[in-house]
């Protein structure tokens, strides 16, 4: 999906229903997902795709996915209405060496 072109907020609506649309599917290939500790929202969804580790970000100042390999090479940030932290690339590199589709490391931050 390309957001070339648009608004913040019209790219991150089409990056929303798009990783809506296709929840079911990706909730089969899920590999990771972060969560805030106070009411559990959703902080980052990574999963398999045949074109590679994808991610969603749902940041409300973020609001981004596509392919984890074009991501920030410094890492990305995690953040809801109760928290901010950012978490590196190198340390989601090796959280995922260990990981299986459909059986997700789930963290919840501290």
């Amino acid at each position: 999906m390309t957001t070339e072109g648009r608004s913040a907020g019209e790219a991150g609506a089409l990056i929303k229903a798009a990783y809506e649309a296709h929840r079911a599917r990706i909730k089969a290939s899920l590999v990771l997902e972060y969560r805030c500790p106070q009411r559990g929202c959703l902080l980052l969804h990574v999963w398999l795709s045949p074109a590679g580790l994808m991610y969603y970000n749902p940041a409300p100042r973020l609001l981004a996915a596509g392919l984890l390999e074009d991501a920030d090479p410094s890492g990305l940030p995690l953040e809801c209405d109760h928290m901010r932290i950012y978490i590196a690339r190198d340390v989601l590199g090796m959280v995922l060496e260990k990981v299986h589709p459909g059986t997700p490391v789930r963290h919840v931050i501290w």
